[in-house]
């Protein structure tokens, strides 16, 4: 169970980024300014956490047969 609270905490911290990384795209857009080293980090950051979401959503349904338990 606590595997579960932990995933879906992870999920809204990568919503976070995504709209971070997306925001500082349309920023760059409209100011005509690019970061390359910011665009990196903020991709960066967000593919890890969106990676290991995917792995503690496949370590809940499939090592800890939680798929149909819900708290």
């Amino acid at each position: 169970m606590n595997i579960k609270k932990w995933n879906a905490r992870l999920s809204l911290l990568t919503v976070v980024l995504f709209l971070i990384h997306e925001g500082y795209h349309l920023y760059a857009y409209t100011a005509m300014y690019h970061n390359p080293t910011l665009t990196k980090v903020t991709g960066y950051a967000l593919a890890a956490a969106l990676g290991l979401h995917v792995i503690l959503s496949i370590m809940s349904v499939f090592v800890l047969h939680d798929a149909k338990m819900v708290a």
